[in-house]
């Protein structure tokens, strides 16, 4: 549908000028044989607009509405880029222009693939980061002699306090998680060390295969129930 078709005559901003209906009243629309719910088709013959010559000076403004060449193509939704340039509008491309950026962190693509599940790559996302609340971190937050020292241990192998490391893949209970699980992904010499995990899946990570996603979903599903 063009816009001739489209645009509302009184009521939509297809020109500069628009809305007609803030100073051209309803009863002035019907006293002149035009419909509230005329399109812009339905006011202009060819270039020559349809309402009373009087209305030139009840309404000067209509003096200056522009000579609109139209067509019959359909409606586009554009909108001006930050370099003032005018494109197609899309979500992704307003998105992609006014998030905030850094720079690109090399892991990025073992957290964020198009087969990941939300909830698991949001932990594995604040895992590398190393912004959990493990024990190791809280204890930077200090808390002098009334911190408890008894609850500095970890509540799944109890030998002193977690952290990311420990808890990924290097206590007792984690790591026999992941000798279980790691040869389903084929990731059967990769050690209980997070770091060589995160090596092994770094060379793969831009890869489409099989291995390369069972892999990563599978470190990511199981740092996920570990946490749990």
């Amino acid at each position: 549908m063009g816009l001739e078709e489209a645009a509302k005559a009184w009521y939509d901003k297809w020109a500069d000028q628009c809305p007609l209906i803030a100073f051209i009243r309803p009863r002035n629309i019907r006293d002149a044989g035009l419909s509230l719910y005329s399109r812009l088709h339905n006011i202009r013959n060819g270039s020559n607009w349809l309402w009373p010559v009087a209305w030139f000076d009840l309404f000067p403004v209509l003096i200056d509405l522009p000579h609109l060449q139209l067509n019959n193509s359909s409606d586009k939704l554009i909108w001006k880029d930050n370099n003032a340039s005018i494109i197609l509008f899309s979500t992704w491309g307003v998105w992609n222009i006014i998030r905030k950026r850094e720079q690109e962190v090399p892991w990025y693509k073992i957290v964020w693939f198009s087969q990941c599940i939300l909830c698991h790559s949001f932990l594995m996302w604040l895992i590398l980061q190393r912004k959990l609340k493990t024990q190791d971190q809280m204890m930077r937050w200090g808390g002098g002699g009334n911190l408890n020292m008894r609850l500095l241990c970890c509540s799944l192998c109890q030998r002193g306090p977690d952290s990311h490391n420990h808890l990924f893949f290097e206590c007792d209970f984690s790591q026999q998680v992941w000798s279980g699980v790691k040869g389903l992904a084929g990731m059967s010499n990769v050690s209980e060390k997070l770091e060589d995990i995160m090596d092994w899946l770094m060379v793969r990570a831009k890869s489409r295969s099989v291995r390369s996603v069972i892999g990563r979903l599978l470190v990511a599903a199981t740092t996920y129930y570990v946490w749990q």
